[in-house]
């Protein structure tokens, strides 16, 4: 005799599976700062406030730059296309936009010219430097003609700070310190310069480390296999 089913086992069968909580994702989300708490909750099978307990609990902390961006680009586009523009006809609204293109063409126009204006100038310092290392005799005549201008043309003070000052100068390490700035100042400009033009990095392929990564034994093991070999 089987014994009758009941409305009470009928109503636990026809219950759906509880959603397994993904706290991982949920911490990655809640981290983001990109979506509410709300947002995360929805479909994770928890609430809200669950959430909200288990990120001071543990910690968790927001990341609110993204949100914050997005609102300030928000209020500088409001304070540009005011009330009276987004309720104006299109044509004013065509006339808002082409000015704030204007404007901004502008500003990235000016800055391509002082990145040029500044690139020349450390290539005419670089082009001294190279002028001053591939002649370094024309310094020591520099430091020469000092210590030797006559007296009643200058002082004897006068000559030995402008000497000394021409000495290092031309000094190795005065130009191999002069060299690494302009080096450094150069890279610099080149990255502003790929910037305002929109150029790309193009990332390549990680070099071949070849016998770098074997150790000395290992090397060593090789040349006497090849020895054995012959």
């Amino acid at each position: 005799m089987t014994t009758p089913k009941t409305s009470t086992d009928s109503k636990q069968n026809l219950a759906p599976a509880r959603q397994a909580v993904d706290w991982e994702r949920i911490e990655l989300d809640y981290r983001a700062g990109i979506k509410s708490l709300r947002e995360i909750a929805e479909g994770s099978g928890t609430s809200h406030v669950n959430i909200a307990k288990r990120a001071k609990k543990l910690g968790w902390t927001r990341d609110l730059s993204a949100k914050i961006q997005s609102k300030a680009d928000a209020l500088v586009n409001a304070a540009l296309v005011n009330t009276p523009v987004n309720n104006a006809s299109p044509a004013a609204e065509r006339e808002t936009v082409e000015a704030a293109a204007s404007t901004q063409a502008s500003v990235r126009l000016a800055e391509r010219a002082d990145i040029q204006r500044s690139r020349s100038i450390c290539m005419g310092l670089m082009a001294e430097l190279e002028q001053q290392s591939v002649n370094p005799k024309l310094m020591a005549e520099v430091v020469a003609i000092l210590r030797g201008t006559p007296a009643e043309e200058m002082t004897k003070e006068q000559r030995s700070k402008l000497a000394e000052a021409a000495s290092k100068a031309a000094s190795l390490s005065s130009r191999s310190s002069t060299m690494r700035s302009l080096s450094e100042s150069l890279r610099i400009l080149v990255g502003l310069e790929r910037q305002a033009y929109g150029i790309k990095e193009e990332l390549l392929p990680p070099a071949d480390p070849g016998v770098a990564t074997f150790s000395t034994a290992d090397l060593f093991a090789m040349r006497d296999a090849l020895k054995g070999g012959v």
